[in-house]
């Protein structure tokens, strides 16, 4: 196609977006069209989410290409047929348009619509209007939640033509329907139908909206006035799914007859499908419910660096690294598993990338079940280089697009000043002193489980940042000093933090940064106390966390888990900085410069000191498993905090030679949000 639209899938109610994978896959393949996914609020578990919302949220992702002078062709199935209706107008061409266009278009316009077991849309009525407000018998209203329960098994509503372990999975995927979308909005929605062309895939098996009422429809499109094109396919509900091949051959076909490039009559049908006549009607319109979309595919076929993530235009593909700077990861890793995955952009035809693509390709991704943080789980650390990221706001974007949550710091021990939402410089000691491989916070009770940093410039020599395995560090202990890692289990860390008023070193943190962010200026010391006790209490755990006030700040006391558990795997992990704290005492105890103060002293759990030779042994087997990043401007590398370990080498030069900075996300197992009551897993890794 000289001109190739965009194409835009709209989802149904109750379903994530990855349901249309299948078929955009083979679209993709075969031309090359660009897809774009659009995630209704209304099925993301807000029961006050609206048809205005999804309407929105349509139009947005519409926009969005228009803008840019590329034509939409929307596709939509089920209840999401009444977002594809609406959603059309005005952004359709006008009818003088096309004759007296001269020079290159500079927006796009919605050239045509699919519907998928679909129907038409009446001008201010509301999905639930033509029912008369009742819902059919295979879902109720559930007003106590806001929400619309299916009361059918999904198999057999939705997909009773797929095999039953992948109809158990969709099933599995269903997501929560608001009754707002369903029951308001009518003066949102539009026949849009009647603007340009459309073409109707109907659902000969559908249980959910029977065949004749889909044929009903079309007759009664056609009565209005609408030019619609029609044809069937012997499936349920779910055509995307169980007949993938046949529904993206349709429309293909219908986005050639769009595009005026059908290569014969359009009346021809595609292979597994029928040209119906049906006859002209003036019934209501009967609704449709059901969802799917994002558009991300991931394939990894024989380890990494057979790995390619795509979404939209821009894929995601794996190379290799210089040796040292990766290596193959040993047990209990999977065999052939590298450290960190190397990711670099790939465009159509090797154009320049954008910013907000390569965001929205990880969005994408992150919505298709968590394509990245599966990644991260296996490997540990993901490195993106080549990406257009050339400042804390442009990191900012990226590091958030990947859907965590930000991860609120108490009781810092280093000095993070915020240069852009959620992005502070990483640690700033002095250029000589070594940060040995640790896990992030590991001595403080709330740690996050993803750590973003990124290069904003690279010294000519040093400054790496060593990456390691935590699970593969825990291995080889267990095996090598399993006496070590019994106490280690049966005691946990008795880890002591102090703080002071004033810095204790160059690059680290105040009292009042760690715990002051209620304080006044204006307040006196009682209430800085506090203030300072309450911030504490909040970011303690229990009766696992004590505190004591000296001359000059604070001493806290927490008792802590070393060994964690990675999550759906269970293996364990060591989640320390122990090997860290070693090093740094051993080079104060030479006066080496690259020592620092160290606010943290760790014990075992009982008080009793930790053996050097256990410490020196994990600082051995560090050494042979690491690998030393170097840095180019612009890289980022993203750590999953639970099974990988991060540091950072001296360098040589000025201290600005090296200019990195940081990002830190919860997930959903390092721990929790800060709370008043005892974190399970120290109660467990502490009590038994």
């Amino acid at each position: 196609m000289s001109n190739p639209p965009t194409l835009v899938f709209i989802p149904g109610a109750w379903h994530k977006p990855t349901c249309y994978d299948k078929v955009t896959k083979i679209i993709r393949e075969q031309s090359k069209l660009k897809c774009v996914y659009v995630t209704l609020p209304s099925t993301t578990g807000n029961p006050a989410a609206t048809f205005k919302d999804d309407l929105d949220a349509a139009r947005e992702a519409i926009s969005n290409e228009i803008a840019n002078g590329r034509n939409v062709v929307v596709l939509a199935h089920s209840y999401g047929g009444m977002v594809g209706n609406s959603c059309v107008k005005g952004f359709t061409r006008p009818q003088d348009a096309a004759a007296s266009q001269t020079q290159p278009p500079t927006t796009g316009y919605i050239i045509g619509l699919i519907l998928m077991a679909s129907g038409f849309t009446f001008t201010g009525l509301s999905f639930m209007d033509p029912f008369f407000g009742h819902p059919p018998p295979s879902w109720r209203v559930n007003n106590e939640t806001g929400f619309a329960d299916i009361v059918i098994p999904p198999q057999e509503f939705f997909y009773h033509d797929l095999p039953a372990d992948e109809a158990d999975y969709w099933a599995s995927q269903i997501t929560p329907q608001s009754l707002k979308a369903l029951f308001e909005g009518g003066e949102y929605s539009y026949s849009g139908g009647r603007d340009l062309p459309v073409w109707l895939i109907g659902t000969v098996e559908d249980r959910g909206l029977p065949v004749l009422v889909q044929r009903t429809q079309v007759g009664m499109a056609r009565a209005m006035g609408a030019t619609v094109e029609y044809r069937e396919l012997q499936t349920s509900h779910s055509p995307f799914l169980s007949q993938p091949e046949p529904t993206a051959k349709i429309i293909l076909e219908a986005v050639e007859a769009f595009t005026g490039e059908s290569k014969g009559n359009e009346s021809t049908t595609s292979e597994g499908s029928q040209a119906i006549v049906v006859g002209r009607t003036a019934l209501w319109q009967p609704s449709t419910w059901f969802s799917s979309s994002v558009m991300a595919t991931v394939t990894d076929t024989s380890g990494s660096h057979s790995l390619q993530l795509q979404a939209n235009e821009l894929t995601f593909e794996a190379f290799s690294l210089p040796e040292g700077n990766q290596r193959l990861l040993g047990d209990p890793h999977p065999k052939g598993t590298v450290i960190p995955l190397a990711l670099k952009p790939v465009t159509p035809g090797g154009s320049e990338v954008d910013l907000n693509t390569a965001i929205e390709t990880i969005q994408a991704l992150q919505e298709r079940g968590g394509a990245l943080t599966e990644k991260l789980a296996r490997h540990g650390a993901l490195l993106f280089r080549g990406l257009p990221v050339n400042d804390a706001n442009d990191f900012s974007k990226f590091a958030h697009a990947f859907g965590y949550k930000p991860h609120e710091i108490i009781g810092i021990v280093v000095d993070r000043p915020i240069l852009a939402p959620n992005i502070a410089p990483a640690n700033e000691a002095p250029k000589e002193v070594l940060i040995y491989n640790h896990n992030e916070s590991p001595q403080v009770p709330h740690a996050p489980e993803y750590i973003f940093f990124y290069s904003h410039k690279a010294p000519p020599s040093g400054g790496e940042t060593p990456i390691s395995s935590s699970l593969e560090l825990f291995n080889r202990a267990q095996k090598e000093i399993p006496e070590f890692i019994s106490e280690l289990a049966e005691k946990g860390i008795l880890s002591r933090v102090t703080y002071k008023f004033e810095k204790q070193y160059e690059g680290g943190s105040t009292l009042r940064q760690a715990f002051g962010k209620e304080i006044q200026d204006d307040d006196d010391e009682e209430t800085k106390r506090k203030k300072i006790e309450a911030q504490i209490a909040r970011y303690g755990r229990g009766k696992y966390t004590e505190w004591e006030w000296i001359e000059d700040g604070i001493i806290l006391t927490h008792r802590l888990p070393a060994i964690r558990t990675q999550p759906k795997t269970n293996l364990p992990t060591l989640f320390t900085a122990l090997a860290a704290y070693y090093k740094n005492n051993q080079a104060s105890l030479a006066g080496s410069d690259s020592a620092r103060k160290n606010p943290t002293s760790q014990l075992f759990g009982d008080g009793t000191p930790i053996p050097g030779e256990y410490l020196a042994h994990l600082v051995n087997i560090t050494d042979e498993i690491r690998v030393l990043h170097k840095w180019q401007r612009g890289d980022v590398l993203v750590f999953d905090n639970i099974i990988a370990q991060h540091g950072r080498q001296p360098w040589q030069g000025e201290q600005s030679d090296r200019v990195v900075l940081a990002s830190l996300f919860d997930g959903e197992s390092v721990p929790g949000a800060y709370g008043f009551g005892d974190w399970a897993q120290v109660v467990q890794a502490l009590d038994g």
